[in-house]
């Protein structure tokens, strides 16, 4: 080939590799002077919100772009109005994302008020703080002052619910049913978030209910318990791959679920059935994924992989913990990316057929 025509060729190649280092390091971060809601699926002044805004409050530094980031609630139907809106009516451009507690007991038992499978969003990041179990001290005679008081006389209460296929309400039951038996209760179910089941405590039209450490932390601890309205019992548990039963290092001194099942029937006792099998499930999916930060399913994958790096700087932020910490007395626990998309496919489509059923007769019987 002729040396001149080799010149030429080289000279372009080099332009060629030049252009293509100025364009990419030229070129505008996705979120760039645009706007982000997080939307979360409760009203305002619950457990979701108060995490949501923390959140909210501190990845936007973090997301290439430094966009600006809102956050709305969209409460109704145990949370799935917002859900089915992320996956139906949002504009998939990656500027609405869901800051939502999930509800996957609503797809396994195909819920009709859930529209969309969970495995079609796409998954950005998880939270699970853990959840605490309470019950008004005045809802059994002499009070209810401890979880033996609790297991030995508390009788005719009310449990507040969400939804009767929400995870809420199911694993709230099914707890109850194993320490106490289905008789000495009632569900009531139906309110659209937690907000209004506070009130609703106050107000003693409800006296037990569940909630995650941001709701107990902002509610709960200084507008019931420390006054003296309610006394909290115990922790959900998480189960492990090799068969222990673990309390939540943010609450090292409140004993879990399973610790009260043996102060009641003796330290070497378990529980067994298909309740407790079907409340295990359920500890163990939620104390991995609580919280989830979805896109809807057709959204930027630009979008996506933004979001998943900011979730993953902000688990180190110090401004950030400290502010969490701050609110919540807790360290987040957080999962992103791949891991948790993983845990999502594998779980929901891998359900025992047994329990299926077991939970289609259990909702429809009101767990009677």
């Amino acid at each position: 080939m002729d040396k001149k025509l080799v010149s030429v060729f080289a000279v372009l190649i080099v332009t060629i590799c030049n252009m293509t280092v100025i364009s990419s390091a030229d070129a505008k971060p996705f979120y760039k002077g645009k706007r982000i809601v997080f939307l979360g699926n409760y009203p305002a002044g619950g457990a979701n919100s108060t995490e949501g805004r923390i959140f909210a409050a501190h990845v936007a530094k973090h997301i290439p772009g430094k966009p600006k980031i809102i956050f709305r609630d969209m409460g109704g139907a145990g949370g799935l109005v917002a859900t089915n809106f992320l996956a139906e009516a949002a504009r998939p451009n990656g500027m609405t994302v869901g800051f939502f507690t999930w509800n996957p007991v609503a797809q396994v038992l195909k819920d009709p008020g859930l529209r969309v499978n969970y495995p079609d969003l796409q998954f950005v990041a998880a939270a699970a703080p853990p959840v605490i179990c309470y019950i008004r001290k005045d809802a059994a005679p002499g009070g209810i002052n401890s979880p033996q008081d609790f297991f030995k006389k508390a009788k005719g209460f009310k449990f507040g619910g969400l939804r009767t296929t929400s995870t809420h309400d199911l694993k709230g039951r099914l707890s109850l049913d194993l320490l106490i038996g289905p008789e000495n209760y009632k569900t009531v179910t139906g309110y659209r978030g937690f907000t209004p089941i506070f009130a609703a405590i106050h107000q003693n039209e409800v006296q037990y209910h569940t909630t995650s450490i941001p709701g107990y932390r902002r509610v709960v601890e200084p507008t019931m318990e420390k006054p003296g309205l309610v006394k909290v019992l115990y922790q959900y548990e998480t189960p492990t791959v090799d068969g222990r039963y673990l309390r939540s290092p943010n609450l090292p001194n409140l004993p879990t679920w399973l610790e009260v099942y043996k102060m009641k029937n003796g330290k070497d006792a378990m529980p067994s059935g298909m309740r407790w099998k079907t409340l295990k499930f359920l500890n163990t999916l939620n104390s991995q994924l609580f919280r989830m930060v979805f896109l809807p399913p057709k959204a930027p994958k630009a979008a996506l992989k933004a979001l998943r790096t900011a979730f993953s700087k902000v688990t180190k932020d110090k401004a950030f913990l400290a502010a969490y910490k701050k609110a919540i007395k807790a360290k987040p626990a957080v999962i992103v990316g791949k891991k948790g998309e993983a845990i999502i496919n594998s779980t929901l489509r891998n359900v025992d057929p047994k329990m299926v059923a077991f939970l289609k007769k259990y909702v429809k019987s009101g767990g009677k």
